[in-house]
């Protein structure tokens, strides 16, 4: 399974209201998860997950749940998330710490192409 998180610990949403909106007219009026709900989720049903963040800042301006939050989750559940970071969008400093942040982590790091548009 694949999971995004969608808000941090602190309650911060990385989406639009207005795609949280859209969210919720798709998938139903559901709470916003964090990565900790997350590995509840799945320990419940006895299964693992994939975790990452949404990461839409280059086009929402809303920074996405920290790579860092999404791998010290999973350090303290490795029984049911397999983190992944996203660090495409993010600034270079930013992706380039939560890079050297992985060899202390011992964490999966992934980028994707970038989808803006000019």
């Amino acid at each position: 399974m694949h999971t995004h998180a969608e808000a941090g610990r602190g309650g911060e949403d990385s989406l639009k209201p207005e795609w949280r909106a859209a969210a919720a007219r798709y998938f139903g009026d559901a709470p916003t998860p964090t990565v900790d709900d997350v590995a509840a989720y799945y320990r419940e049903r006895n299964m693992a997950a994939v975790v990452f963040t949404v990461d839409a800042e280059t086009v929402t301006g809303r920074p996405a749940v920290p790579n860092e939050e999404i791998a010290e989750v999973a350090a303290a559940n490795p029984d049911v998330l397999v983190p992944f970071a996203s660090p495409g969008s993010a600034p270079a400093s930013r992706a380039a710490a939560a890079s050297a942040s992985s060899t202390r982590t011992r964490c999966t790091w992934t980028t994707w192409p970038s989808t803006s548009r000019s």
